[in-house]
């Protein structure tokens, strides 16, 4: 009887890599992604979360995205905000199986003093779009 060989989702004209069990992942002390841009997210995540993750070796990216592609591929384990992964989670790309927790981080709109109608604009758009983003797009909350 012939061995089936199994192949590398990629190589298999897959649309998608399969994503691995989380309990496979934590027996293999998967690489933990960072990106340079936020050096201290995983630290912060620990601290914030109150969860002991054990990973493998550290894997620095210069950008968001690349650190995402690259969780999206299987090739390790990642921390990211909300908003930058809720595609992802719902097309079954990535996973949060310990759901969000507030970063603690904000975001701000800097603008000059002297008021100027465009930026004033422009902010208040902002504003109403982060404000429909949060009402639509609740985060998955980690179950206590």
């Amino acid at each position: 009887m012939a061995r089936r060989r199994r192949r590398h989702p990629a190589l298999s004209g897959a649309d998608r890599p399969r994503r691995r069990p989380i309990a496979r992942l934590h027996c293999q002390r998967p690489p933990v992604l960072h990106t340079k841009t936020r050096l201290r997210a995983w630290g912060d995540w620990l601290t914030r979360s109150g969860i002991a993750i054990e990973g493998g070796p550290r894997v620095e990216y210069e950008h968001f995205y690349f650190m995402l592609e690259a969780a999206g591929a299987g090739l390790g384990v990642c921390v990211a905000p909300w908003p930058y992964v809720t595609g992802d989670i719902r097309d079954n790309r990535l996973a949060a199986p310990f759901g969000f927790i507030d970063s603690g981080h904000e975001y701000v709109a800097l603008r000059r003093a002297r008021r100027n109608r465009k930026s004033v604009i422009f902010c208040e758009w902002l504003r109403a779009e982060a404000e429909d983003f949060v009402s639509t797009h609740p985060a998955p909350r980690r179950e206590v």
